[in-house]
């Protein structure tokens, strides 16, 4: 792994272990900010306050732990699933301790905003979940493509008062508000997209 002040120079440093690090997110709890980070295929998770020196903790379940997102005073991690049960995780002491369970839905991506977190399931399922606290989850559902068939959603971002979510192998998106009602909107082309961002008031 690397870190860098501006994005140009970069200098390497070492996570406690040997992992598929898939995912990082950061947060600033009770004026202080950290770094946390999960891995593939384990139960391994690391926190960090400089993005160089990191300490493991653990997840409690071995998973495709894929994603991680900073909310609220709280880290929640999901574990991408092709079933329709997916392990979550959350932390409310900067990624030292977690508390582990399922929840009735696949997992792809997670974003917060409107002070909720919402994941995407992926596995050509049209369900979303969304939380205040990483702990409780209420799933609905996204928009059907025109032919009534469910899409592969893959990201979802969050900025400018909406979560937007993207397909691929599609040209699906959908956007929403809350996370609970969403709509159909419609990307330039059928392509393989595969992530989504929000910047300088504009989604890429």
């Amino acid at each position: 792994a690397a870190t860098s002040l501006a994005g140009i120079t970069w200098s390497s440093m070492t996570m406690p272990s040997s992992q598929q690090w898939s995912a990082i997110a950061y947060g600033v709890v009770s004026n202080v900010s950290y770094y946390v980070a999960v891995a593939r295929e384990s139960s391994v998770a690391a926190y960090s306050r400089d993005g160089v020196n990191w300490t493991a903790s653990n997840l409690n379940e071995v998973a495709d732990w894929c994603d991680i997102d900073y909310g609220n005073g709280v880290f929640v991690a999901i574990a991408e699933s092709d079933s329709s049960l997916a392990f979550r995780a959350w932390s409310s002491d900067n990624g030292i301790n977690w508390n582990t369970t399922t929840f009735a839905s696949g997992a792809k991506a997670i974003a917060y905003g409107f002070s909720r977190f919402v994941v995407v399931e992926g596995n050509f399922s049209n369900s979303v979940a969304y939380s205040t606290n990483g702990a409780t989850w209420t799933v609905t559902t996204l928009p059907s493509n025109d032919d009534s068939t469910e899409s592969n959603w893959v990201d979802i971002a969050y900025g400018n008062g909406r979560y937007v979510a993207i397909a691929d192998s599609s040209a699906m998106a959908a956007y929403s508000f809350n996370g609970a009602t969403w709509y159909k909107s419609n990307l330039p082309s059928i392509a393989e997209w595969s992530s989504i961002g929000y910047g300088q008031g504009v989604f890429y």
